[in-house]
């Protein structure tokens, strides 16, 4: 398994997993695959060259691409000590072989060589549990939990907000 940073030419094979994963997984992201950005070649072709954009990492099983991550630092001058994790999805077939740990990892380690970023927050569906386990094995503490927070064909589900102190003696 090959864990590295995903740059404009792998926009494809990333589209095309963040489509199957908006599917497979509809109650996981707040995303859906009528009005999801990330399921655009071009748009992601243009945002994975960004320097300061989103950095989005990706598993590969030889060449194909077989779980990402994405992580996104604040902006705004009083955010910007904070970072967010978004679109973590492992394809059902690499499931358990410790992907979506790999990926994590090397999310945080990129965190941690962000100049002053202290933070890293990300949310979690109450449909994702063994997510929210991994997540908690890793550091990330739940601070609130905001029922109802989507919707979809008539079902309602929670989503778990945690974080990471990147640096807790500061």
């Amino acid at each position: 398994m090959i864990i590295r940073v995903l740059g404009p030419d792998d926009a494809p094979a990333y589209v095309a997993l963040r489509k199957a994963s908006l599917v497979e997984a509809p109650l996981a992201f707040a995303s859906s695959p009528a009005d999801d950005r990330a399921s655009s070649v071009p748009f992601m072709e243009a945002s994975l060259g960004e320097a300061d954009g989103p950095m989005v990492v990706g598993a590969f099983d030889g060449e194909r691409l077989v779980g990402a991550s994405g992580l996104f630092r604040e902006q705004k001058l009083k955010l910007n000590h904070m970072a967010n994790v978004y679109g973590m999805y492992v394809s059902p077939g690499a499931r358990g072989q410790g992907v979506g740990q790999a990926l994590m990892e090397k999310i945080i380690a990129m965190a941690r060589g962000m100049d002053g970023l202290l933070i890293v927050r990300l949310s979690v569906s109450d449909t994702q549990l063994a997510a929210k386990r991994l997540y908690e094995r890793l550091g990330f503490v739940q601070w609130g939990f905001e029922p109802k927070a989507l919707s979809y064909k008539a079902r309602l589900v929670g989503e778990h907000h945690l974080s990471l102190d990147l640096y807790p003696a500061i």
